[in-house]
């Protein structure tokens, strides 16, 4: 049997241990286990317990915390995914102590360390761990972002990929049998473009004289089943490889082959089987009106304007499904923005039943963004693996923290594709 000992740097909400989970269960000779994970948002970190390890509580009494006031001095966590926390905000606010009471428990059980400057190749060693994820911040990179590049030493979110250069150079001169079997990457689709591709190469360069051969390219997930259209750059680094595409290097080639062997066909699942718009379900329906704008001449024109519009409504409030429209746009960080992953119109009933001028009169409820559930779902997650992220939703998490966690995670398939392939 095969025995993954993951760990998730950059973590987020852990798809990645997702994707091996899943494969485990598929495979009895294969089994996985998360030893450690580097993440300091700590509603990431919230949602990443709560789907992996929903056993973890929060502590009854977090009102005494003087436990709680050390592990969060001895750790540089963030609030906004941006920048480290100020210590004295995170004690006062209560639902912040209710989160980092959980995210203390499970640093009691999984090794946890929120700063990957502070992650030796030692700590991987004493770890055992013979699986690397790696999937760094891609704000310096992306399009959304302002594209200040990742060199070395420039400072910036993504030039952190240059910190595991150094863990893996740490564990080299320790004991180069140490390194980790795998390693995987996945960022933004314009890590191969021209202004990124040489310090990308020189990257793997590296890796190649550490020993490993790797795979890469840019993925869709539109062509791995789920209706997304999403272009990412993955890598995937075996140590000491010797299989059959020792002498490929595109990752999309190697899927394309593999599965014209196994007769695999791709087929994009249909929209209708993401979009929750049941809205006798009391949970859709609430999402549903969160989700749905103030209605101002700027949303007006984005919903006029848009060319993802995923579903639209009869005058006898039939919904109309756009048969054209068979995938969603890319999710971002972000849905109330202009491009985002589509809009949905509403049905007049549900304006009937949630409208009240005398609170909000800009709140019409005439179309909305795609909800927490609904993203989560576009990014491979199964509606049993969110459950208890949904449910914090208004309690310890807000709306806006889920989406922003469905934006930045890894579409699940696509990972599963790749580790069935070389793993497997």
């Amino acid at each position: 049997m095969e025995k993954i000992n993951l760990y998730e740097s950059f973590a987020g909400i852990g798809s990645q241990y997702l994707a091996l989970k899943r494969l485990s269960k598929k495979n009895k000779n294969f089994d996985v286990n998360v030893v450690g994970i580097c993440e300091w948002d700590i509603y990431a970190l919230y949602s990443y317990i709560n789907i992996h390890f929903p056993e973890i509580e929060i502590n009854e009494k977090t009102k005494n915390y003087e436990s709680l006031k050390k592990f969060i001095y001895n750790n540089d966590f963030s609030s906004d995914s941006k920048s480290v926390a100020k210590k004295e905000h995170l004690l006062k606010d209560e639902k912040n102590l209710k989160v980092i009471s959980k995210i203390k428990n499970f640093s009691e059980k999984v090794k946890l360390n929120p700063n990957i400057e502070k992650l030796s190749g030692k700590d991987l060693i004493d770890l055992k761990v013979n699986f690397l994820t790696y999937s760094f911040p891609c704000q310096d990179l992306s399009n959304a972002g302002k594209r200040k590049g990742f060199e070395r030493g420039s400072n910036t979110r993504s030039s952190l990929l240059w910190e595991i250069e150094r863990i893996i150079e740490e564990i080299f001169k320790i004991n180069k049998n140490k390194l980790p079997k795998y390693l995987l990457l996945e960022n933004v689709a314009s890590l191969l473009n021209k202004k990124n591709k040489s310090l990308f190469l020189e990257w793997i360069d590296f890796l190649s004289n550490k020993g490993y051969k790797t795979f890469y390219d840019k993925l869709n997930a539109k062509d791995f089943s789920i209706p997304q259209n999403r272009i990412r750059t993955f890598a995937f680094s075996i140590l000491n490889y010797e299989g059959e595409y020792k002498e490929k290097e595109s990752l999309d080639e190697i899927i394309k082959d593999f599965n014209s062997k196994n007769k695999i066909k791709n087929k994009i699942k249909p929209m209708e089987k993401f979009l929750k718009i049941d809205y006798k379900n009391d949970n859709y329906s609430l999402e549903a009106r969160d989700s749905s704008p103030n209605h101002t001449k700027s949303r007006e024109r984005m919903w006029n304007e848009s060319e993802i519009k995923l579903l639209e409504y009869d005058e006898n409030d039939i919904p109309i499904p756009n048969e054209k429209q068979i995938f969603s746009g890319t999710l971002t960080t972000k849905q109330d923005r202009w491009h985002n992953g589509g809009m949905i119109q509403l049905p007049k009933s549900f304006r009937k039943k949630y409208y009240d001028k005398s609170k909000n009169p800009l709140k019409e409820y005439r179309y909305r963004f795609l909800t927490p559930t609904e993203s989560l779902l576009l990014m491979g997650f199964k509606e049993n693996e969110i459950e208890n992220v949904i449910k914090s939703i208004n309690n310890e998490l807000k709306r806006r923290h889920v989406i922003h966690q469905a934006g930045n995670t890894i579409v699940v398939d696509i990972l599963e594709k790749i580790f069935e392939i070389f793993i497997l």
